[in-house]
């Protein structure tokens, strides 16, 4: 559901998943444009997709507990980024400038997750098996 890393997903209050890319070689790139001038006032291209809903079952905080919706903050959007140290410089340029125009956007409360998509050792040898056979 990713693609590419570091990516970033844009939900607004009801869950729904904006498009921010006029076109698919655009990608993520248009992100911090578009963070920027997030508006709620304003109205957006969205995407069909429910993948908010289904964060609750695919990550977990770092305490190992469940990631639960219902504890996010009020926020006028959701911005979930995911990263991970191996991306190095991809980090600096893609998902310092999401921050930032988060943090500097006036007109709309941005509430930002971070999702690592670090290997983690708990995770087991047979764990990485899976990904090597053919689906």
């Amino acid at each position: 559901e990713i693609g590419t890393f570091p990516n970033i997903h844009i939900y607004d209050s009801n869950g729904y998943l904006y498009n921010y890319w006029e076109s698919p070689e655009e990608c993520k790139s248009g992100a911090a444009r578009f963070i920027e001038r997030l508006n709620p006032d304003s109205a957006y291209q969205r995407l069909r997709d429910s993948s908010f809903y289904r964060l609750q079952t695919q990550i977990e905080r770092l305490n190992g507990k469940g990631f639960n919706l219902e504890r996010l903050p009020p926020a006028d959007y959701y911005a979930v980024i995911f990263w991970g140290t191996f991306m190095g410089k991809l980090n600096k340029q893609y998902v310092k400038p999401w921050i930032q125009v988060s943090q500097q956007n006036p007109n709309a409360k941005i509430h930002l997750t971070f999702v690592s998509c670090d290997i983690r050792k708990e995770w087991g040898n047979e764990y990485w098996k899976s990904w090597e056979q053919p689906r």
